[in-house]
């Protein structure tokens, strides 16, 4: 039998969780974090199999100081595989709680008068545009219609057919979204009436199952199509990329279509907030809306609430105006 790459008293049930793992073929992810579980028990001479809450704690503490909290996090969470192991071998170990990760990014907020511009710039398209790009100064402002009204992802409005688009019920049909799940989405009546007067437009020799923004080959435009549209709008828009020299971009993603995604979501959490709705109750609706796979893709915007936070407060100080006594000067 090979000797064990590790010394510690639970050498042999690391070697056959890894055996495991790999006969299952899954990602080794899990060896630096046992291994630094190993050194942990042979430097401190543990010799009981047993992780209690002191050693768990001690080994976290001891190993990962100089980690960020996201690399902790996913140490723990190799961990937490390493112990369902244990457990069906009867022994007995700590189940920590994982940090919470940190944002890595900052996503780019449109403001209304930016939004304004946006839309203004691309409804020009139609003047500005040479004939050979015609067809994008009809489609692409309402492909920012529908990313900016319905929080939908790039590819999933350019996938769209004109079969998905049911105009009596304002409804949009998503066939392949993120994990290749399908979603109803409800539209404004606004939206509704623009994409019909829209459909009836291009629609006039298309088959039912044609796309609603389909390129010369008759297939859907690609999204570096709709990329280099938006680039032209922002800069008819006057909206200036983020300086990625100074800096900027490590905290921030740069301005791209997907920050109409989430200008949808701050927005309609914002307009949650003016109306009196608890935005937690809401918030997963709102991620079956926005096609997200779990609750937390959504509750990220609810961290974002340097917008918000002056419209509760502005609303609270109304509300509590002469509650309170003033302190005496």
């Amino acid at each position: 039998m090979k000797d064990s790459a590790y010394t510690s008293v639970l050498r042999h049930e690391i070697d056959g969780f890894i055996s495991l793992r790999k006969a299952r073929g899954l990602r080794m992810t899990c060896s630096t974090a046992l291994r630094a579980l190993d050194n942990y028990l042979v430097e401190h001479g543990i010799d009981d199999k047993a992780l209690t809450h002191t050693v768990v704690d001690g080994w976290v503490a001891d190993s990962f100081s100089d980690l960020n909290i996201n690399m902790v996090r996913n140490y723990i969470n190799n961990y937490i595989q390493f112990t369902k192991y244990l457990h069906t071998l009867g022994i007995a170990a700590f189940v920590p709680i994982p940090p919470v990760y940190k944002q890595g990014y900052v996503p780019y907020i449109f403001s209304q008068q930016q939004i304004d511009a946006i839309f203004q710039a691309a409804d020009n398209l139609r003047i500005s545009a040479n004939v050979h790009n015609s067809n994008a100064a009809v489609q692409f402002p309402m492909v920012l219609r529908i990313l900016y009204c319905c929080g939908l992802r790039v590819g999933e409005a350019l996938s769209l057919r004109h079969q998905d688009v049911d105009i009596e019920t304002g409804m949009l049909r998503i066939r392949n979204g993120k994990g290749n799940k399908e979603r109803l989405v409800p539209m404004d009546e606004s939206l509704t009436d623009v994409l019909e007067g829209y459909c009836r437009f291009v629609r006039t020799s298309k088959p039912h199952g044609s796309f609603l923004f389909e390129g010369s080959t008759g297939e859907p435009h690609e999204n570096s199509w709709a990329r280099n549209w938006f680039r032209r709008i922002l800069e008819d828009a006057g909206i200036e990329l983020l300086d990625a020299e100074a800096g900027v971009r490590s905290q921030t993603r740069n301005i791209c279509l997907n920050c109409l995604r989430h200008t949808f979501a701050v927005t309609s959490l914002r307009k949650q907030v003016a109306e009196g709705i608890d935005n937690y109750r809401s918030t997963p609706l709102l991620s079956i809306y926005l096609g997200h796979k779990k609750l937390t893709g959504t509750m990220k915007y609810l961290h974002m609430t340097a917008e918000i936070a002056e419209d509760i407060f502005v609303a609270t100080t109304e509300y509590t105006k002469g509650l309170f006594p003033e302190v005496p000067v």
